[in-house]
C-alpha cells in the first residue's frame, strides 16, 4: 500500500493485527510495522479505551447512524433481511468520501494531541 504523499503519521489502534508481524512475515510477507518502516510513516497508537482516538470508531458510528436513518425504508420493524442489509451497508460505502476520512482523522488527532497544529494533509479542503 501507498500512502498519499506528505502523509508522515498513521492513527492505529491496538488490534494484534496491527502490532503482531509473526503472521504476514511466515508466509514471506511483510509485516505490518515494516510496511509503514517502508513507506516512512510513524505509526501513531491510539490508547486502548478511548474509541473518539480511533477514526475507525468514527466510522462505525456515522454508519451506524446512517443505518438508523434508512431503517424505515428498509423493513417494517421486523428486522433486517440479509440481502437489505448488504444493499444499505454498499449504498453507505458508497457515500463515505476521502473528505469524511479525513475529519474522522482530523478529529482523533486533536484529541490526541490538542493544541497541536494540524498536519496538512488532515485540513479542511
Amino acid at each position: 500500500m501507498k500512502y498519499p504523499e506528505g502523509i508522515t503519521h498513521d492513527l492505529v489502534d491496538k488490534a494484534s493485527f496491527h502490532i503482531a508481524n509473526r503472521a504476514n512475515t511466515r508466509h514471506g510477507g511483510v509485516g505490518v510495522l515494516e510496511c509503514y518502516e517502508n513507506q516512512e510513516v510513524t505509526p501513531d497508537f491510539v490508547p486502548c479505551g478511548y474509541p473518539e482516538y480511533n477514526p475507525v470508531e468514527q466510522l462505525f458510528g456515522w454508519l451506524k447512524a446512517y443505518m438508523k436513518k434508512k431503517v424505515n425504508e428498509y423493513h417494517d420493524g421486523s428486522g433486517w433481511s440479509r440481502e437489505q442489509m448488504r444493499e444499505v451497508l454498499l449504498e453507505a460505502k458508497s457515500k463515505v468520501t476521502y473528505e469524511l476520512v479525513k475529519g474522522w482523522y482530523r478529529n482523533s488527532f486533536e484529541h490526541m494531541h490538542p493544541g497541536k497544529m494540524i498536519p496538512l494533509y488532515l485540513r479542511a479542503q
